[in-house]
């Protein structure tokens, strides 16, 4: 009564706070709050009247009220568009519909504004949504793994190396290098895995020069760490894109014969005397041929 009384008189001050009083005291009915929203708005308090939609909202979705709460949510943000956990609320609902492309759409807007005004924790969990209903957009995973650096997020490394798998999948090596180069330069040393990855792109994109000079680099440190058989796979690809160098073609047989893979260590051996006597490196060639004769 005393609500009613103060809007038909025009009291829109002493109307909040009484509708403030009443939500206070438990009464926290969607119409209650729907109407407090408003007076808010009409008082030109855009985040007090957000905050009031937001709650309204919700009382509607533990009702299960969802299309209410649609289009509350919509009233909030047409009085109050920069109110962010509006934005939020709008997709989440959409999300829970099961309308894809609204939940898109809701969830781009929130990631936008949340960007726009700083606020990375969230455009965080909207990109992250984004990022599982939209599996091969590229331009989301760079955004979120830019806000996750920008964070110090413990994930960074992780959505780094999901923009680089993303570009594979799209075909655009430029981006997967230059996000491989990123991962790798955040994660710092060692990093076997981030580097490993950036060589075997360099070895698609045909950079055998970088692919060369990186993997002979990690290849070091490998064998340093004692990790062998990641060394081992290491080299044969090394092997597989530089044929006739004879240096890692011996080097791989020599990693086989540490290992007692007798057949493949031979097999190299074989191999790399025959490049030693294309190159007319005779000298280097019967070493190998004695190495060979070792392994019997």
């Amino acid at each position: 009564h005393i609500a009613a009384a103060q809007e038909r008189a025009g009291n829109i001050g002493a109307l909040a706070s009484t509708l403030e009083r009443i939500v206070e005291l438990g009464g926290n009915q969607t119409e209650v709050l729907v109407q407090l929203a408003k007076v808010r708005t009409r008082l030109g308090q855009d985040t007090a009247a957000g905050i009031a939609w937001v709650a309204a909202a919700d009382a509607a979705i533990i009702l299960g009220a969802l299309k209410d709460a649609r289009a509350m949510v919509a009233a909030g943000i047409e009085a109050a568009p920069g109110y962010l956990p509006l934005r939020v609320r709008q997709a989440q609902v959409a999300s829970r519909e099961g309308e894809h492309a609204a939940a898109i759409s809701a969830f781009r807007s929130a990631a936008d504004l949340a960007m726009g005004t700083g606020q990375l924790d969230v455009a965080r969990s909207a990109l992250v949504q984004l990022r599982r209903l939209r599996p091969d957009d590229l331009i989301i995973r760079i955004q979120l793994a830019e806000v996750a650096e920008h964070l110090k997020d413990d994930d960074t490394e992780r959505f780094m190396r999901d923009v680089v798998r993303c570009a594979v999948r799209g075909n655009n090596q430029g981006m997967a290098l230059q996000y491989a180069r990123r991962r790798v330069a955040y994660v710092g040393q060692p990093a076997f895995e981030a580097r490993a990855e950036l060589i075997e792109l360099q070895r698609r994109t045909g950079d055998h020069a970088g692919e060369l000079i990186n993997g002979r680099e990690l290849l070091e440190q490998l064998l340093e760490h004692a990790e062998v058989e990641k060394a081992t796979e290491l080299l044969q690809r090394l092997v597989a894109s530089n044929p006739r160098n004879v240096d890692l073609v011996l080097q791989l047989a020599d990693l086989h014969a540490a290992v007692d893979d007798l057949r493949q260590a031979g097999r190299y051996y074989r191999y790399a005397v025959t490049l030693f006597q294309v190159e007319n490196r005779l000298p280097e060639a019967l070493k190998a041929l004695d190495q060979l004769a070792e392994l019997s």
